[in-house]
Formats: structure tokens, sequence, C-alpha cells
């Protein structure tokens, strides 16, 4: 590639191939919109887990400091351990397709667990084509975040928070949008991107050809 790229030269020659811009995105755009219209229905179901705070003279409620609000995030890490995924798939008999915590249809998320802005829950949301094994993983996950809480707590006395499980869930009789916006939309920025990525490349090799054939030109003059 030169040294020196000439930028309005190099945005002419992509402006003049506008055409395979627009074919690369429209056949990117309509592939995504079949591949997320084949993808199985998803039903997503929340349970929701209330964190209590220990409550003695060593913890006053003064403690309830943006630290120890951020330190409550421990719990969605217990909330998305594999050991406690396998075993509830392993209870449930939950099976798919598709290995993974990703389900295919552009990074849709099996489980999710974070603790909801400004409070003291702890969301569980759990993904699956079956609305009513969908509502049991996240209650699965719920009481299992309850019960490896409960297991630290006797292991370090210190830290005595109580997790109530305030919500299992409800079995969702609404399947989850397929994210078709979404994927058409991804799928036409990737194609444009990578469309005008490669016109570049092939003006800067154009270019290095014809400055190599202006080089041999000169060359054959002098000699």
């Amino acid at each position: 590639m030169p040294e020196s790229l000439d930028i309005a030269r190099c945005a002419a020659h992509v402006a003049r191939r506008w055409r395979l811009i627009a074919a690369s995105c429209v056949v990117a755009m309509i592939i995504a919109a079949a591949f997320t219209s084949l993808q199985a229905d998803q039903f997503t179901s929340r349970a929701r887990v209330l964190i209590i705070p220990p409550t003695s003279d060593s913890f006053p409620a003064t403690a309830l400091s943006p630290t120890y609000m951020e330190s409550l995030r421990t719990y969605e890490h217990l909330a998305l351990s594999d050991g406690l995924l396998e075993k509830a798939i392993e209870d449930l008999d939950i099976t798919f397709s598709h290995q993974g915590l990703l389900f295919p249809a552009f990074g849709r998320r099996l489980l999710t667990a974070r603790i909801l802005p400004n409070t003291r829950i702890l969301e569980i949301q759990a993904t699956l084509p079956d609305a009513q094994k969908a509502q049991a993983l996240a209650a699965y996950i719920a009481s299992g975040v309850i019960r490896l809480a409960e297991s630290s707590a006797e292991a370090s006395p210190s830290r005595t928070e109580v997790l109530r499980l305030v919500d299992p869930g409800v079995v969702p009789t609404v399947p989850q949008s397929a994210g078709l916006l979404f994927g058409v939309l991804a799928a036409f920025f990737a194609a444009f991107v990578l469309a005008v990525v490669y016109l570049t490349f092939e003006f800067a090799v154009q270019s290095q050809k014809a400055e190599s054939l202006r080089k041999s030109m000169r060359v054959a003059g002098h000699g």
C-alpha cells in the first residue's frame, strides 16, 4: 500500500463503485431477515431475589454506601456460575440444539443476571424455546443463588446478607421478538463497512500497480 494514500481519489473510487456497496448491503439484509425469521420463538421469564443487608451494630444503615451497593454485584456472578447452570440444565432436563450461553439469533443469551438500578433486587432472566422451562430455569437459578449465599454466610459470618425469593417468575405466554430490525440493521452496517474496506484495499492495490508501472516506464525511458 502506498505510504501516502490520496483520500480524495480513494473516496471517488469508492463512490464510483456504489452499486457494489448497495448490492452487498441488500444481500446481507435479505440473508439476515431470512435467518432471523427461521429462528424458533423464544420465551423469557424473570425471577427476582431481594437482598436484605445485615442489621447489627457493626453494620449500621449508613453502611449502605455506593461501594457496598456495587459489591452486591457479586450475586450476579453467583447466578451466572457454570456449575449452577449445568446443574439446572441437568435437573430440569433442558435440551437445545446449540450449546453454550448464546442462542444463534444475534447473541440472545440463555441466562442473564443483574442488580436492578438503585435497588437491592437481583433479577434473573432465562430465555428458552419452552415457556414453562424458561420460568423453571429462572426460579431454579434464583433459588440456587440463595443456597450459595447461605453457604457463604456459614463460611464467612462477617457478611450475612439475607436473600429472599420475592418473585419466582411466571410462565410467559408471548414470545420475544426475534430481533428482526436489529439483525437487519447490523447486517447492513457490517456489509457497508466490509464493502468500503474492500474498495479501499482495491484502490490501494491499483494505485500501487500504477505507480510501479510509471517507475518502470521512467527507467525504460532513461535506458
